[in-house]
């Protein structure tokens, strides 16, 4: 008690003027509540994220190239394929800080298919420091096209949508199961090139026949948005299905703090300590406990693996041979936004759902299928008021615009998605958007150059085949 008093004492008669170093006491508590709020507020993490997001998408400077298509083109959908390999290698490799903290994102492409006023032009939109790397790709694959720059035509459009005088149709489509699962590819519709083109059936055709039908005062927009997926796990989670349905599940592995691993390692050596007390105690020669070769485990898994596969139903083996296959190819995060808009006066909701109708041909139930992303669907249903709360919340945040009414939550969501039309958003905004990804086959099935089996007359299309040089011409 009397060192307690006398540090009391000692403490009383300090005579030293702190108030000059409160402020560093009031700072380091703001700060920590400042990030202590920030880190469980997850909205307000994602209101800075998509903010920092758009500021990056905003300074990027970028390119739009029109691309018209010979009127003999034979080449499958495998030379797109090759093109989507090559843009693939223009990835900047960002981190986890610059994604989390600056808003940056991969390199990002926009594949584009308009139709305006019933003429179909193909586009494709990157960066411009890419602009040369993009046109190699398509010449070498495609030398027959002819690629120009030129205007972004989502700029002549209104720049609200809808408003007094315009009614717009426009929804995203998401997968049904996770993105292992493949759609149906060009592979399976045995697209071949040569005489047989004029023979297959290219299931582009009915994407191109539902963009055509349309007239004066009208326009239909199919944007694909793809990019280098950034810290996605979508082979390991593909991996991990096949693994369950040929029954060679396995556990992860959990991690553990330095306490519990402490413990873990004090209980597995228990038995060593056991069988050695034991032994100095009734002695006899000591036997070390058996523990069983991590390679026989193997062995034995492999075993009943490829056992399991063979006891497989056909469609199971199709199954994870497709699984395997997708995860396999160089994959693209991708967003697939479809958008329809007239005059009030001849504005016809059909031929928005022709458009819609047109991509569920891709759907295979047994693999993966196309659907309207619910938190952005064109038709909303009276649940969607309060099942979807955190998306409605987003827009009403973005939009300034109280979505009390299904009608109201209808408009700003295609509001929503003219806009990301208008400035191709990509990533992962957190307005109610989601993406997927697609392997490189997979693109190129949803978006190809027709082949000539594919009869659109309102194309535009090179007339007459470019040609060098002739081989004789004098040079100085």
């Amino acid at each position: 008690m009397d060192i307690l008093r006398q540090v009391l004492s000692w403490f009383a008669n300090l005579k030293v003027n702190i108030q000059p170093y409160f402020w560093v006491l009031y700072v380091a508590v703001g700060l920590f509540l400042f990030f202590k709020v920030f880190k469980i507020n997850k909205k307000l993490r994602k209101r800075f994220h998509d903010y920092w997001e758009d500021l990056f998408l905003s300074k990027q400077e970028s390119c739009i190239l029109e691309i018209k298509i010979p009127q003999a083109l034979e080449k499958t959908p495998l030379g797109m394929e090759q093109v989507f390999a090559g843009l693939h290698g223009t990835a900047k490799g960002v981190t986890k800080y610059e994604v989390e903290a600056k808003g940056y994102l991969e390199t990002a492409y926009s594949l584009e298919l308009a139709s305006i006023e019933g003429k179909i032009h193909f586009f494709i939109r990157g960066e411009r420091r890419y602009r040369t790397t993009m046109e190699a790709l398509i010449y070498a694959q495609f030398p027959e096209v002819e690629i120009q720059e030129v205007e972004d035509y989502t700029q002549d459009a209104p720049k609200k949508l809808p408003n007094n005088d315009y009614q717009i149709a426009a929804a995203e489509l998401i997968l049904e199961k996770p993105d292992p699962y493949p759609i149906r590819t060009y592979q399976q519709f045995e697209l071949k090139a040569g005489r047989e083109a004029e023979f297959v059936a290219d299931p582009f055709a009915a994407v191109m026949e539902a963009m055509s039908a349309i007239g004066e005062g009208e326009q239909m927009w199919a944007h694909c948005v793809i990019g280098v997926p950034m810290f996605s796990n979508w082979r390991e989670d593909g991996q991990e299905i096949v693994d369950k349905i040929m029954g060679r599940e396995t556990e992860k592995p959990k991690t553990m703090g330095l306490l519990r691993r402490l413990i873990h390692e004090i209980i597995s050596f228990e038995p060593h300590i056991t069988s050695r007390t034991s032994h100095l105690i009734a002695g006899g020669e000591y036997v070390m406990p058996v523990e069983t070769p991590l390679e026989e485990d193997e062995k034995k898994q492999s075993s009943m693996a490829e056992l399991g596969f063979f006891r497989l139903s056909p469609g199971e083996r199709e199954l994870c041979l497709a699984i395997e296959r997708n995860i396999s190819k160089l994959g693209f995060y991708t967003m697939l936004r479809l958008v329809y808009f007239a005059p009030n006066e001849i504005f016809n909701t059909s031929k928005a759902m022709t458009l819609i109708g047109s991509f569920l041909q891709f759907n295979d139930k047994t693999l993966n299928s196309f659907k309207s992303n619910p938190k952005l669907a064109y038709t909303v249903r009276k649940p969607d008021l309060y099942r979807n709360m955190a998306a409605n919340y987003n827009l009403f945040w973005k939009h300034k615009e109280i979505p009390y009414t299904r009608k109201k939550l209808q408009k700003l969501r295609m509001r929503e998605i003219y806009r990301c039309c208008q400035n191709r958003a990509f990533g992962r905004p957190m307005r109610g958007h989601k993406g997927f990804i697609f392997n490189t086959e997979e693109l190129a099935t949803i978006f190809h150059f027709p082949m000539k089996s594919v009869l659109t007359p309102e194309l535009p299309k090179v007339e007459a085949k470019r040609g060098g040089p002739p081989a004789r011409l004098p040079v100085e």
